[in-house]
């Protein structure tokens, strides 16, 4: 009796956290939006400064040079000969796996683990606070070429408990993002930036105006 009366008072309280989340929610997004609209000005704004600054450069069409008047211009030091040699200079390769290796970013299952492990997490922590099942969170976990479903890594990132900022990189490295023209993401960058991971606290505020829940 004492834990059916514990559970619904939990669920109570996560109900009145869900509703208190919806008008924060709103102002949230309208002080992203506003922050994008000011972006979007400063780098148009820029844009045209770069082109006035290119026009100023760029000679008058009606002005010729005379040849007499103007100064010999340096000689041309561009060794065609020595470019063709350097670009058919051979790669071993061990050396062109190295240069590959460097440039390849850290796996979205890679990254899980790197989380897991700075956090102190436990990997059934992980998935069960994710809604993620066992088996499902193994093949992610040991096949790099395994993508996720975009809500299942997103539900992850919950699970993991991210900071926006580190939600962003994990989704992008299965080639995902948030974006601020969708109500819904904008409400899940909400729940990040808060530092808000509780699934069912979240799923509840997402289904209140009509949201596709987390990880269904």
């Amino acid at each position: 009796m004492f834990g059916k009366k514990r559970r619904a008072a939990a669920a109570a309280q996560r109900q009145r956290r869900a509703q208190g989340h919806i008008p924060r929610i709103a102002q949230y997004r309208d002080r992203v939006l506003d922050e994008d609209r000011e972006r979007e000005r400063k780098r148009r704004e820029e844009e045209a400064r770069q082109e006035a600054a290119r026009r100023q450069t760029q000679p008058d069409p009606g002005f010729r040079f005379s040849r007499k008047a103007s100064t010999d211009p340096e000689p041309d030091r561009y060794d065609e000969g020595a470019v063709r040699s350097l670009m058919r200079a051979p790669i071993s390769p061990d050396a062109l796996r190295r240069a590959l290796e460097r440039s390849k970013n850290r796996s979205f299952a890679d990254q899980v683990a790197v989380l897991i492990r700075q956090k102190q997490l436990r990997d059934s922590a992980v998935y069960k606070a994710a809604g993620v099942d066992r088996r499902l969170f193994s093949k992610i976990m040991s096949d790099d070429d395994y993508r996720p479903s975009r809500d299942t890594a997103i539900a992850l990132a919950f699970g993991l408990r991210l900071t926006l900022p580190e939600a962003r990189d994990l989704l992008s490295r299965v080639g995902y993002a948030l974006s601020h023209s969708d109500p819904r993401d904008v409400a899940i960058e909400y729940f990040f930036a808060e530092g808000c991971h509780d699934l069912i606290e979240i799923n509840l505020t997402l289904d209140a105006p009509g949201f596709k829940p987390v990880g269904r």
